[in-house]
């Protein structure tokens, strides 16, 4: 019987890899890029063997090897941690990985290159009581809301941030396990400075001290939202705020966000990004390279609002340049009430720029790659007018939050919960990606009429939170680009396997947003196949996107194989993240 790395050294066309190899969607249901302009007769396993390192790739800081391993309830309801080999506690992993981090080279030299860090500052805003509250000490409240900028309204049942939480994305495991969010960090990006009072001060940072003219009134409020929502879910965790309007201290490719997000008092694990800058132009640009790049050295976790420019069914919006960073995780906001998209949130595929001198550059890629509740109000007796300074007049601040900037901030407070449970997640975004995608396992109804460019293909499933501490086995490989792919492959087994059960599997790895940037091509192309027994259960195989998800059923009790095969190999570090989850 043939082998499972013997049968992807074929080149064969059978009719089964045609299969798996023409399908317009991944197992997600959404645009497969690789079949774009394609042939009949085209399998992407007819192609050269893995390529050598680029000549032109930048020199980088070279990363110490380390391989992890995390398992939990996959086995008899225990934890298990494995470093570099050995079976450690809990403890003993955290104070390993806490000293492999503090000596991390890379991000430590990307820091201090650029120097950026913003001191802690005053919050200049004030909020006073103002109207009645609609919505006043209710668990659900409906409301017809403006949710376009040409005026069209949306009826949204809205619910409080605790309520859905507990009772809708099923987060009550994690509580019940005394996750606050304690000792994680989370900072946000947004288009203004939140006021202050409405977060415990001893957890409440504004990170850049803005000019007054910078601060506006409606601004002020929908970030005071987003402090609110982060803390609503994760009460223990320090909320970090910075505005894309502070122009008064230095930055990164033009972002405001923590380059000093490891080295600060207290740590920041995770950011949420605001969904501004959106256009007509979906092509990977200044920002998305930026973000990307930051994410690549430092290695914090970023998520970020797809945008809300879109309007179902008349046009599509163009997400926005941070969303369409590759290593960041990229958020659509589903209603809480029937599971259904908001009208804004209709997407088109963003792109890598076009490089004449490269014929793979200019690809597709597919964004968002999860989405999460979005539907949020504040319960409060009275609404708030709020004030910023230097300002006479002030802004009513309604109840509400809703669309993408609202799943992205709660969907990070939500990972700040299982950060501070099980350390292994922690610095390591592309592992909690792979966790993300298998997790998202709850189909969004009517979900193939918000993709213009993938007609009537595309399903995507929001996240179940209940399969965050499900039975997970999670993995990371840090390491330079020859340390793990052996003849361009790493395969090994999972064991205890149930028959006739689902199961998923998800990769992702981060890139240099400089060199994608630079390039128009994604460095690295890496696949992953599943095997039991010699034959294939399941591949995902697409060219250009950064993470790859596999959806299938055992048919006995057996191993499975898993082989990861690198088939793009342009340069850059390995840093990939793996989960195996049953369904």
């Amino acid at each position: 019987m043939m082998g499972a790395q013997a049968a992807e050294k074929s080149v064969e066309v059978s009719s089964a890899r045609l299969s798996v190899s023409k399908a317009k969607t991944d197992v997600l249901g959404r645009h497969n890029p690789k079949v774009r302009n394609t042939p009949q007769a085209y399998v992407k396993d007819m192609k050269p063997v893995p390529l050598a390192r680029a000549a032109d790739y930048p020199s980088e800081v070279p990363i110490r090897k380390t391989v992890g391993e995390f398992r939990y309830k996959a086995f008899k309801g225990s934890k298990k941690y494995i470093l570099d080999g050995d079976t450690i506690s809990e403890s003993t992993y955290t104070s390993r990985i806490n000293n492999i981090e503090q000596n991390d080279d890379p991000r430590f030299n990307f820091v201090y290159s650029y120097g950026v860090s913003y001191p802690h500052a005053s919050n200049y805003n004030f909020a006073t009581q103002g109207a009645t509250n609609p919505c006043a000490n209710q668990t659900t409240c409906e409301a017809d809301i403006l949710t376009h900028r040409y005026g069209q309204s949306e009826h949204i049942t809205f619910m409080t941030v605790p309520y859905v939480a507990q009772n809708i994305s099923k987060l009550g495991p994690l509580y019940n396990k005394g996750a606050q969010g304690n000792n994680i960090g989370i900072h946000f990006l947004d288009v203004g400075v939140p006021s202050s009072g409405f977060v415990p001060s001893n957890k409440f940072y504004v990170e850049a001290d803005c000019a007054p003219s910078s601060h506006v009134n409606n601004k002020i409020a929908w970030a005071t939202k987003v402090a609110r929502t982060m803390n609503a879910v994760a009460p223990g965790a320090s909320i970090h705020a910075y505005s894309t309007n502070c122009s008064d201290y230095s930055r990164y490719g033009d972002l405001v966000v923590p380059l000093d997000a490891f080295y600060n008092t207290p740590q920041i694990h995770i950011g949420s990004l605001t969904p501004s800058g959106q256009s007509g132009n979906t092509v990977y640009g200044d920002k998305s390279s930026a973000i990307d790049e930051i994410i690549y050295q430092t290695r914090i976790i970023e998520f970020a609002g797809a945008g809300d420019e879109g309007l179902f069914p008349a046009n599509y919006n163009q997400l926005s340049e941070l969303a369409m960073g590759v290593n960041v995780i990229t958020v659509g906001a589903v209603h809480n009430n029937g599971l259904t998209y908001h009208q804004t949130s209709s997407w088109k595929n963003a792109a890598y720029p076009l490089k004449a001198d490269d014929s793979q550059s200019g690809a597709s890629y597919v964004k968002p790659e999860i989405a999460n509740f979005s539907d949020f109000f504040f319960p409060d007796a009275r609404k708030y007018n709020i004030r910023g300074t230097g300002t006479s007049s002030s802004f009513e601040m309604n109840p509400y939050y809703l669309q993408t900037s609202a799943a992205s901030a709660y969907t990070a407070a939500s990972v700040a919960l299982l950060l501070e449970k099980y350390p292994f997640y922690r610095w390591h975004p592309e592992v909690v990606k792979a966790l993300l995608l298998t997790s998202s396992s709850k189909p969004i109804s009517q979900a193939s009429q918000h993709d213009s460019d993938n007609d009537n293909l595309y399903a995507m499933n929001f996240l179940n939170d209940s399969l965050l501490i499900g039975k997970n086995r999670s993995r990371f490989w840090n390491g330079n680009n020859e340390d793990f792919f052996e003849n361009g492959r790493i395969t090994f087994n999972e064991k205890d396997i149930k028959a006739n059960k689902k199961y998923r599997v998800a990769i992702a790895w981060l890139s240099s947003g400089v060199y994608i940037k630079n390039s128009g091509v994604l460095p690295q192309d890496i696949d992953i196949s599943v095997w039991q027994n010699g034959t294939q259960l399941g591949a995902s195989r697409s060219y250009d996107n950064a993470y790859e998800l596999v959806e299938f059923t055992t048919t006995n009790t057996s191993d499975i194989e898993i082989v990861i095969s690198r088939h793009r190999n342009r340069g850059g570090r390995v840093l990939l993240g793996y989960n195996f989850a049953e369904i």
